[in-house]
């Protein structure tokens, strides 16, 4: 095997580390004086008082929305299924991809449930309050933008944590939300879907494509992937390779890949966690993701930033190269 192919592989991804850890808390890895940041025109604590003026108001937003989350230079990463009952209360599920603080640079998994509340006045400026796990000392204030809506009923919105990350110190904490079913299956993934991946703040990146074969249960896919990655601090390793791999896809859209290099063997099968974000009925359009394990040349240079992924679809299945060779 050629060194800069080993290099670039271990840039991509490494072999996970073993178990996955639940349920830790979140309090405080966005300030501990969350509740001090506060603004004066925070969501109220009751549906009461919670409607404003205009044509968008607290009620138009309803329904469930894929959420995705990133704090800093893609240091850490939440991907997330939030209900808002349109009258100012939100419910939902929160999984974490962060830095492992305890076995730096391994990456920590967590899962949270999360409650709160939500205001929207028009024309289109509202805020936000989440609390992890039930803990009120966790709330963490957010500020909302809508970036599209249809009449008074809003597709999609930005919004920033009003308060820093202890995770990541200094660093600013962006999401986007986007409204869609939440009733999938692992056959709403079906097709030919445009693959990137993307390491750390763009140091390395892959471009491809994948064809899932839209099977019940555990499902299969193909593909092939272009890779650009630094092989030296004056030098790019541009390479190739097919990809094959499994998928699973929960109802509410959370799907979970096992991702392989075909022509690197000897490397193990990568876990990446992915969300669908974009949805006509239960077919799945775009899905937004990250891998379960950190980059260890990154981290190395002081960048602990983990791998994302993304997926478009483009289209239904048709005779790839690689399938043809199976």
């Amino acid at each position: 095997m050629n060194l800069s192919v080993t290099v670039l592989l271990s840039l991509l991804c490494t072999a996970p580390a073993s178990g996955r850890r639940l349920g830790r808390e979140h309090q405080g890895h966005y300030g501990k004086s969350a509740k001090s940041a506060k603004t004066p025109d925070s969501p109220p604590d009751s549906g009461e008082g919670a409607r404003s003026f205009g044509e968008l108001e607290t009620s138009s937003i309803s329904g469930t929305y894929a959420m995705v989350l990133e704090t800093g230079a893609n240091l850490v990463s939440a991907l997330g299924v939030v209900d808002y009952d349109g009258d100012g209360h939100l419910s939902g599920s929160i999984r974490f991809n962060e830095l492992d603080e305890d076995n730096s640079p391994d990456r920590f998994l967590t899962t949270s449930d999360i409650t709160g509340t939500y205001s929207l006045e028009s024309p289109g400026l509202g805020n936000q309050e989440i609390v992890f796990d039930g803990n009120a000392d966790s709330a963490v204030p957010a500020g909302l933008l809508v970036t599209k809506a249809e009449g008074t009923n809003v597709h999609s919105l930005d919004g920033n944590f009003l308060v820093p990350s202890e995770a990541v110190p200094g660093a600013l904490t962006r999401f986007t939300m986007t409204q869609r079913v939440s009733n999938f299956h692992t056959n709403s993934l079906n097709g030919n879907y445009a693959f990137q991946i993307i390491g750390g703040a763009n140091m390395g990146y892959g471009f491809g494509f994948i064809n899932f074969d839209g099977v019940e249960g555990d499902g299969t896919f193909t593909g092939q992937m272009r890779g650009n990655a630094p092989a030296s601090d004056s030098e790019r390793f541009l390479f190739e390779t097919a990809l094959t791999g499994t998928y699973e896809v929960e109802h509410h859209g959370f799907t979970t890949l096992q991702l392989t290099f075909a022509d690197f063997p000897e490397f193990p099968v990568f876990p990446i966690t992915a969300l669908i974000v974009h949805a006509n009925g239960s077919q799945g359009l775009s899905l937004r993701g990250n891998f379960e394990i950190p980059s260890p040349v990154l981290a190395a240079m002081g960048l602990p930033s983990l791998v994302r992924t993304q997926l478009d679809y483009l289209g239904p299945a048709g005779m790839t190269e690689v399938s043809k060779t199976q």
